[in-house]
């Protein structure tokens, strides 16, 4: 559920959490779980996450 929001995030490499991901905690949670989990930073290192 993790996606470039816009076309604007996925030209920039910006990484946030969708809207519905935003609303608490625990959803934020899963979010920044899935980032490490998959790696993002290591394998892009470019990319920016933003953790809200």
């Amino acid at each position: 559920m993790i996606t470039p929001y816009g076309v604007n995030d996925l030209v920039n490499l910006q990484c946030r959490p969708i809207p519905s991901f935003q609303k608490d905690n625990a959803h934020l949670d899963i979010y920044r779980e899935r980032v490490q989990r998959k790696g993002w930073a290591q394998r892009w290192p470019l990319l920016t996450i933003s953790d809200l």
